[in-house]
Formats: C-alpha cells, sequence, structure tokens
C-alpha cells in the first residue's frame, strides 16, 4: 500500500513539474528538488510557496511597469520607455569621433536648432573637429550666439541708462549678466569687465526692501569671484539681516566663510543655523552633521 501512495505521489509531481517548466516559473528548480525529496511533503510545500510568491508579486504594482518596460512620469502615469532613445545616448566627443562626416554635421546642424546657451561647450569641442565643415557650423553657430548676447545685454544696458532704478530693469539686466557672463563665450577679460556690472545692478536690486533671495546670493557670489572680499561679506550680512529665517542666507554665509577660510565665523554662523527655527534641505542637513562632527 505505500508503495502505491508513493508511486501516485510521484505521478503527481511529474504532472506538476510539467507544468512548472512549461510556465518557466522563477526557482522552478529548487521547488522541483524539494518535491522529489520530500515524498508526500514536498509537493504541498512547493504549492504553499507558489501561491505565498504569487500573491507578494501581485501586491507590487512597480514590478509590472519593470516587466513590460513602463515607467512613470513626474504626475504617476505610466508611459511606455523609449529603449531606442534609452539606449542611443552617446557622449558628445563620441559621437563627433566615431560617425562619418555627414552624421557629425547632422549632429551640429540639430543641436543649432535648439539656440541655448547650454550648448556652448558641445559648440565648442565640435569646433575642433577634424572635419573642417562641421568645425565651420560650429564656429559660424559660436559667433552667432556671441553676437547675440551682445545685443541683448547692449539692449539692456540702454534700458537701465533710461530707467537707472527700475526693479524690473535691474532683475532684466542682472539676469541677462548672469547668464552669459556662465555661458563660456566670453575670455576672462571681457568676463571680469561684465561681472562688474553685474556687481553694480546687484547692488542696486538688494538696496530694495522687496529684493528676492537670489540677488543676494548672487551678489555675493559675485563679490567672491571679483575677489572683493569685504563686499561679499558685507552683502552675506545684509542677506541674514533681510532673511534672517532662510537657509539660504545662511547657506550662502557658510558658503562664503568656508572660501576665505575664516574658521571662526564659520562655526558662529553654523551654530546659529542650528539653533534658529529653520526647516533645513537634506544637502544643508548633511554639511550641519559634517562639519558638527569635531565640535560636539
Amino acid at each position: 500500500m505505500l508503495n502505491g501512495a508513493i508511486a501516485a505521489y510521484y505521478v503527481l509531481t511529474a504532472v506538476y513539474l510539467v507544468i512548472l517548466f512549461r510556465r518557466r516559473e522563477p526557482m522552478r528548480g529548487g521547488r522541483a528538488a524539494l518535491a522529489c525529496l520530500l515524498p508526500f511533503a514536498g509537493l504541498p510545500l512547493v504549492l504553499v510557496a507558489s501561491r505565498a510568491g504569487a500573491k507578494s508579486a501581485s501586491a507590487n504594482p512597480d514590478r509590472f511597469a519593470d516587466v513590460v518596460g513602463l515607467k512613470a512620469d513626474s504626475g504617476g502615469v505610466l508611459v511606455k520607455v523609449d529603449l531606442e532613445k534609452e539606449t542611443s545616448i552617446v557622449p558628445i566627443e563620441e559621437a563627433l569621433v566615431l560617425n562619418d562626416h555627414t552624421t557629425r554635421r547632422r549632429i551640429v546642424m540639430d543641436a543649432l536648432k535648439e539656440e541655448t546657451l547650454d550648448l556652448v561647450s558641445y559648440l565648442a569641442k565640435a569646433a575642433r573637429n577634424d572635419d573642417s565643415e562641421t568645425a565651420h557650423y560650429a564656429v559660424t553657430a559660436i559667433v552667432e550666439m556671441k553676437r547675440g548676447m551682445m545685443a541683448e545685454l547692449q539692449r539692456w544696458s540702454v534700458e537701465r541708462e533710461r530707467s537707472p532704478d527700475d526693479p524690473t530693469v535691474l532683475a532684466g539686466y542682472a539676469n541677462a549678466l548672469k547668464r552669459y557672463i556662465g555661458s563660456g563665450l566670453m575670455d576672462a577679460e571681457m568676463e571680469r569687465t561684465y561681472r562688474l556690472q553685474q556687481a553694480d545692478v546687484l547692488e542696486r536690486l538688494i538696496r530694495r526692501e522687496d529684493c528676492g533671495e537670489e540677488a543676494f546670493a548672487d551678489k555675493v557670489e559675485c563679490e567672491l569671484l571679483l575677489r572683493r572680499y569685504d563686499r561679499a561679506e558685507a552683502a552675506c550680512e545684509r542677506f541674514l539681516q533681510a532673511y534672517p529665517q532662510s537657509e539660504m542666507a545662511y547657506y550662502t554665509a557658510l558658503k562664503l566663510y568656508y572660501s576665505l577660510r575664516a574658521v571662526m565665523k564659520f562655526h558662529e554662523t553654523l551654530n546659529r543655523l542650528k539653533e534658529s527655527s529653520i526647516t533645513v534641505s537634506y544637502p544643508t542637513l548633511q554639511i550641519i552633521r559634517y562639519w558638527s562632527r569635531d565640535f560636539v
């Protein structure tokens, strides 16, 4: 009778294994070994484990998004992954070396359609390409960007002369200067000239009671880069006075005192921030933790 029961068990096990391997379920090898090596108990255990695994998988909706190649956008809507786009991202340096000349020219022409200063570094690399036509396209684009930049700065300069204290004009001019100074289109001498103008415009802005935090931060950064450290520190103190509950104000002060290697002022500012009621972001929290290690 025992032999008959064992035979029946292994017949059922064989049927289950056929179904298991046809479905190509995960961990099928381990389940098969368990069912075969533990007569009577093995098969029920395997069935229970399979059912539990199915429940846990169905409870995780992200698993299915991964399996079918879906991902959620910022609004939580599932969208199909563009595999061709995701797998065809090649560094610009490689694209301009590995591709044929026609493709290189097309890459540069496509980039020119974007009309953004973010492409300046990319175009600078393209200008050094061994294909003369690709380099010509890139150089032409850089020249046009410079021309447009100078025209816009000249326009804002005229507007400022007409309305030297207009907050809209000052803010627009400051933003244009910041954008173009950081574009990489200026040589060192031109950059310093326009940075001095930026510092003057920002000085007028931060004198206003309705001045925003970003203008204060830009003023401190500008003076720091000009190496006018006393002015940078003065602007920083005014920033803290105008926005005593601002994380950005404290962060700007910490950055300034760190750059100046003003150890005492750095830790005084750090302690003031720790004692304040400001809710800081994670990066700032990491700074607090790091610099508090040796001063607990």
